[in-house]
């Protein structure tokens, strides 16, 4: 799963594309099914983490990991 990160993250990052939460949640539900976790299940587990970060008041993303 790290690996696939840092490629998407490598690749959003030289794509020039705005770094926002709809592609940081692209990212993860991807590299949680790269981990050989289904669909539906990536989605909420990806789904908990945006409300637990919503909810410490985290509404865009600071960075793109490894490229700050």
């Amino acid at each position: 799963m790290m690996k696939y990160q840092r490629e998407a993250f490598k690749e959003l990052n030289e794509s020039g594309c705005a770094n926002t939460m709809k592609e940081h949640t692209r990212v993860a539900v991807d590299a949680l099914q790269a981990g050989g976790v289904c669909k539906n299940k990536a989605i909420s587990l990806v789904a908990q983490s945006l409300n637990a970060l919503r909810n410490c008041g985290v509404k865009v993303p600071s960075n793109i990991p490894w490229y700050k």
